[in-house]
């Protein structure tokens, strides 16, 4: 904007024998400050003098702008010989009135500035407010994962703890029978067995003999029906992990077993007790083919137990470490799941608090550039008022 007011002033009580023209520019630049600018002119040279101002000295060049109106109003009306036309008045007037339109037109850029500016950081903060309604509910899925990690590790451990007990127990039980039929081998190799018992002793053997089979038999179909291979084993682990996601974690007691066990090892005890009972009774007579017989049955008995005993240890270790394994590869891939889905909302907390800090440094800006232009409008309005005070003041006084 431009103020120009010019005045020209003859000889008289001011020795000066040519005209001086006075020019003041006052111009204002919202990014720059307000710099008031005096062109002094005598005669065909001329002064450019610049008055070094600031942002903060706007209040400063209101007041030094009305001194300068005033000291002018005041000579004209001191100095009967000076002429001043109106067309020259109307010339400065207009001049303002033009420089007047250019800050409003300025300020209303600024104000649309504004304005678009207060709807990116409205649609910035709805933006945040999703993200943010987005995450509330990871925290709970979070944490219900890892109860449901526990509870399955902890279920496994329990199982893993039932069944070593077992085979503690199965163990001690076919260590037991060994240690019985180690001992009653050599007793009924020593002794004798009668001629007319020799029928029932046969049978005796027979039915001790299909006894053992059946056990064998038994014990090897309770084996693959609870252990089977290795993959059916994962297998089945795998559908109870996934079951565990689903239902509450129950272990049914598993006892079918134990007793099938112990009733059959009863039933060998028990015939191999009457078995005794009778060579005991008997008196000492028999045949070297019934020893051969017996010492042959005992050996067979005992070496298909130790190999029954060494499958059911190989096979339960299999399983058991193929178990461990994979429940350690699910655990590792829950694991690295979690530590991803907290990497990724540690970014975007990230992400939403530079993005605030942002919209929070623009704002203050934008408040700072809003109370420039206010001070600038109240400049304006003030002179105007001086401008307007000083055309009736020339008019009137």
């Amino acid at each position: 904007s431009v103020v120009q007011y010019i005045c020209s002033a003859r000889s008289g009580s001011i020795s000066l024998s040519r005209k001086c023209s006075v020019v003041l520019r006052a111009e204002h630049q919202v990014s720059r400050g307000f710099q008031p600018q005096v062109l002094t002119d005598f005669g065909p040279q001329r002064q450019k003098h610049t008055l070094p101002c600031n942002g903060n000295m706007a209040a400063k060049s209101s007041l030094f702008l009305l001194a300068i109106v005033s000291a002018m109003a005041s000579l004209v009306l001191a100095q009967q010989k000076v002429d001043v036309t109106n067309q020259e008045i109307r010339d400065a007037i207009l001049s303002l009135v033009h420089s007047y339109n250019l800050l409003d037109n300025k300020l209303e850029r600024h104000e649309q500035r504004e304005r678009s500016l207060g709807e990116q950081v409205k649609k910035g903060l709805i933006t945040l407010q999703k993200n943010q309604r987005i995450f509330e509910p990871l925290k709970g899925t979070i944490t219900r994962l890892e109860e449901r990690v526990g509870s399955i590790e902890t279920a496994l451990l329990s199982q893993d703890e039932k069944n070593t007990m077992q085979q503690m127990k199965l163990s001690e039980t076919l260590e037991g029978v060994l240690s019985w039929l180690t001992e009653n081998a050599h007793t009924l190799e020593a002794r004798a067995r009668p001629a007319d018992e020799d029928g029932s002793l046969a049978a005796k053997i027979e039915e001790l003999t299909h006894v053992s089979r059946d056990l064998i038999n038994h014990v090897e179909k309770l084996t693959k029906r609870e252990f089977g291979s290795s993959d059916e084993i994962v297998g089945k682990i795998e559908e109870r992990l996934s079951s565990y996601y689903n239902n509450p974690v129950v272990i049914p007691a598993n006892t079918d077993f134990e007793e099938k066990v112990i009733k059959k090892l009863e039933s060998i005890e028990n015939i191999a007790q009457e078995t005794r009972t009778t060579a005991v009774a008997a008196p000492a007579a028999g045949s070297t083919l019934d020893k051969e017989f017996v010492h042959g049955l005992v050996n067979e008995t005992l070496e298909a137990i130790e190999d029954m005993r060494l499958e059911v240890l190989t096979a339960s270790d299999k399983s058991f470490s193929k178990t461990a394994t994979r429940i350690k590869e699910n655990n590792e891939g829950l694991q690295a799941s979690v530590n991803e889905i907290l990497k990724t909302l540690s970014e975007e907390i990230v992400d939403s608090e530079a993005f605030f800090s942002a919209t929070k440094k623009d704002i203050g800006s934008l408040k700072d550039e809003i109370a420039a232009l206010s001070r600038l409008e109240k400049f304006l309005l003030q002179t105007g008022e001086n401008v307007l005070d000083a055309k009736r003041g020339i008019d009137y006084g």
